[in-house]
């Protein structure tokens, strides 16, 4: 079989994990090793003690005094008598053995190095003796899929944590060690193993993730898991965020609505979904609800820039453009040194523009409509000190000042060098 030297930090978690586990993990069920993980030769030195004639008496004495030795840690001579037991209890009084002899390998393989490989090997060796008497020993099954997880060996890990669940279908972290295992070999069947953890733990957030990143890596779709989860219980905060996020993100905006409504029925004052909740409404073009929830978000957080900015942006949908601007103003008047609410002014100068330049019915821009549109480039230019908006600011600058929106010359020769706007329809532009 493999061999592998291991350090010894592995060693000790190894003999740790192997020696205090709890005793109630015995339970009966069986699985076969995978070919390549179990030694192919199982023969050792001690067969040579097995003999027909031995009585009940003298097992009992070996056990004991192998017991005496491994408390004293001297476990070279608990391996002889404990050999001794194994092949000649008969009537499986001394099941435990087993184990007892793969901890005393283990021992001696943390405290002698050049013996490492060796005594790792007679570790398995007594494990899968003991499997093949008793193939549903849990035990030996939970230190022969450890090591291996150890090792990094998931394939020869796999049979003995199926088993393990197959025993306990009830122990969730049987169930997500497996999973695990099942993922680290791209084995497709770690989907089914993580929905039965699920449904051990379904207020287990972080196996919640690891499901999605299950579907994500075999290319299944996350938002009907997603949905799953939150049909499943529509009060649980988390999973109703989850979901409402998803399908905000897909475009399914009457079903983020109703994920993030759900929220609300729970927590009235949750803000993140209140916030996706108004970004909801718009993505149906129910502006005047999302002006409703931003104005709700405000009355907690009145001076939270991004929420004014998405108010503004929102208001400027319904073409209420002396509201939407002063929105953004305040916006600005909080943090004059972040570059979203110019952002947000500047597109509101241009889409005011365009609209009250489409209701004129004319081919051409007036000349206040083009000094709206300059006022809207002056703000795209003042948020490039925000690096966080720079490169949106210089972008929508280079896209107005390389049209024809601008007055030119004769523009300004015409209206006599007139720089105050007189189209009342801009009354809110400054």
């Amino acid at each position: 079989m493999k061999r592998l030297q291991l350090s010894m930090r592995l060693l000790l978690i190894l003999l740790i994990t192997t020696t205090t586990f709890s005793s109630a993990l015995f339970a009966d069920e069986t699985t076969d090793a995978t070919p390549e993980c179990k030694p192919a030769e199982q023969a050792v030195y001690y067969d040579k003690f097995q003999s027909d004639s031995v009585q009940l008496r003298d097992v009992q004495i070996w056990y004991q005094y192998g017991q005496d030795n491994f408390k004293l840690e001297d476990w070279q001579k608990a391996i002889g008598y404990y050999w001794k037991v194994v092949l000649n209890d008969k009537a499986g009084t001394y099941k435990v053995v087993y184990r007892k002899l793969a901890d005393s390998y283990l021992s001696l393989m943390r405290i002698n190095q050049a013996q490492q490989s060796a005594y790792l090997d007679s570790a398995f060796l007594a494990i899968y003796r003991g499997l093949d008497r008793y193939p549903d020993y849990a035990m030996l099954h939970f230190k022969a899929g450890n090591i291996y997880k150890s090792m990094q060996q998931p394939e020869c890990a796999i049979p003995h944590y199926k088993a393990l669940t197959d025993i306990s279908p009830k122990q969730v972290n049987y169930q997500k060690i497996l999973a695990q295992l099942l993922y680290q070999t791209d084995d497709e069947r770690a989907l089914e193993v993580q929905g039965k953890v699920l449904e051990l733990s379904p207020e287990d957030n972080d196996a919640v993730q690891f499901h999605l990143r299950l579907l994500s890596h075999f290319n299944k779709d996350a938002l009907i898991f997603m949905q799953e989860q939150f049909e499943l219980d529509s009060t649980n905060v988390i999973n109703a965020m989850r979901y409402g996020k998803e399908a905000y993100n897909r475009g399914e905006y009457a079903a983020a609505k109703r994920a993030f409504n759900a929220v609300f029925l729970t927590d009235s004052t949750h803000l993140e979904a209140a916030g996706m909740y108004a970004r909801s409404c718009e993505g149906l073009g129910d502006y005047r609800s999302a002006i409703s929830q931003y104005k709700k978000i405000l009355e907690t957080k009145s001076d939270d820039i991004n929420t004014l900015s998405l108010l503004a942006l929102a208001t400027a949908e319904v073409n209420n453009y002396t509201a939407a601007s002063g929105y953004a103003r305040k916006a600005i008047r909080i943090s004059p040194e972040s570059g979203q609410p110019f952002i947000v002014l500047g597109h509101i100068y241009e889409k005011g523009a365009d609209y009250f330049h489409g209701k004129s019915g004319k081919n051409n821009y007036s000349y206040d409509t083009k000094m709206v549109m300059e006022k809207a480039a002056v703000m795209y230019k003042k948020a490039q000190h925000d690096p966080n908006w720079a490169s949106q600011g210089v972008q929508n600058y280079e896209r107005l000042s390389s049209s024809s929106v601008f007055r030119n010359k004769e523009d300004k020769h015409l209206h006599n060098y007139r720089e105050n706007i007189t189209d009342p329809n801009y009354s809110w532009v400054r």
